[in-house]
């Protein structure tokens, strides 16, 4: 609902905000009394060397997505690292066909940022045609649209039946 009433122009989801919550959730959730340890806020640089910015770029989505979806479904159990061990370590105890099924795995659970932006594509060259799914896209070419927008082949059948 508080995304609702927002500017327009700006940015729905922002890595200061998102930050400035989780803050307020450990705050909250602290263990810790106030008259020991850190005092919240003391413990900023004065020229950190990076800052939050205002939005999220696709790297960042694809990294948060990527995230979701190995917390939400977690690859069988004899091919996770375990807690104990080093990722070099872990790529040196999986044997060749059980990282071959890991990424089997990884195909059929993974997915990036420009999947949503091929499915629209193709949805709006479908409905609307290849010069409506270029403008809304943003492309100057009509031929970068046609690379995300598969060719409708239900038209082409219907043409073939049509024209016997």
């Amino acid at each position: 609902m508080p995304f609702l009433f927002r500017d327009p122009e700006a940015y729905c989801f922002s890595p200061a905000e998102a930050h400035a919550e989780r803050l307020v959730k450990l705050h909250i959730n602290r263990k810790t009394p106030m008259s020991c340890g850190n005092i919240p806020g003391s413990c900023k640089k004065d020229e950190p060397q990076w800052q939050l910015g205002n939005h999220y770029n696709v790297a960042a989505y694809r990294l948060a997505i990527t995230r979701a979806i190995e917390r939400a479904f977690l690859a069988p159990e004899h091919l996770r690292q375990k807690t104990d061990e080093t990722k070099r370590e872990w790529r040196k105890r999986l044997t060749k066909r059980e990282k071959a099924e890991l990424k089997m795995w990884h195909k059929q659970y993974h997915w990036h940022p420009h999947q949503l932006r091929h499915n629209a594509a193709t949805f709006l060259r479908k409905e609307f045609g290849l010069e409506t799914a270029q403008i809304i896209l943003g492309h100057r070419s009509a031929a970068i649209t046609e690379v995300y927008a598969e060719l409708d082949k239900q038209k082409a059948m219907e043409a073939i039946v049509k024209v016997g």
